[in-house]
């Protein structure tokens, strides 16, 4: 079993046309033997080449700083280890990530250590030109794990899509606001990144 591709045709048409960003999670019954399978994927379109994009999405210590969900972001470059603290409605995740470089247009990754252990996981960039030839990057965030249990669905499902979607906004104009400053004269930039959010209250479980 594998995580799932891109969305449908008729999603596609609306992150590419209209700039929605798709998000689904579901907990489902393990087709091959016992237990569930957890299965999630978040595509988001970003206006920016595809270097630019992904240099920005591996900008891992800046999620907490973007994220609402995201309390912690530790990524340790010399071992590709991230270690992610965060929650929502009241239950809280910390984990710690590997990441493998596959391609330029690849990343893949796992939880070691954690919340979701043995989790699997890639992000796939596809270069998309826009109408006159613009850059763009279609980015696809996937992902899976099998279990015996988990949380409720309605955290795992509707609260994942919550968090996946304000992420992808919140990226997106992270990507977006850095490619748009590289190409201004280096005087005139000013304070134009999205500023760092204010700390919501802690979750815990």
């Amino acid at each position: 079993m594998t995580p799932w591709g891109l969305p449908s045709d008729t999603v596609l048409k609306g992150v590419l046309e209209d700039r929605e960003v798709s998000s689904r999670a579901r907990i489902e019954g393990n087709p091959n033997g016992s237990g569930q399978v957890y299965r999630f994927r978040a595509t988001v379109l970003m206006h920016a080449p595809l270097e630019r994009s992904r240099k920005a999405l591996t900008d891992y210590a800046a999620y907490a700083r973007l994220i609402p969900f995201v309390a912690r972001s530790d990524f340790d470059p010399a071992r590709a280890r991230l270690f992610l603290e965060g929650g929502i409605f009241g239950w809280r995740l910390r984990s710690t990530l590997a990441f493998r470089e596959v391609s330029a247009e690849r990343l893949e990754f796992s939880v070691v250590d954690g919340h979701f252990q043995g989790l699997q996981g890639q992000v796939d960039f596809q270069r998309r030109n826009r109408p006159g030839g613009l850059p763009g990057t279609l980015v696809n965030l996937s992902g899976l794990v099998f279990g015996a249990q988990f949380p409720p669905a309605f955290v795992m499902e509707r609260g994942a899509e919550i968090v996946f979607g304000v992420a992808g906004k919140r990226m997106r104009s992270y990507v977006e606001e850095h490619f748009v400053d590289e190409q201004k004269d280096p005087e005139s930039r000013g304070n134009e990144l999205p500023s760092p959010r204010k700390q919501g209250p802690r979750l815990r479980f």
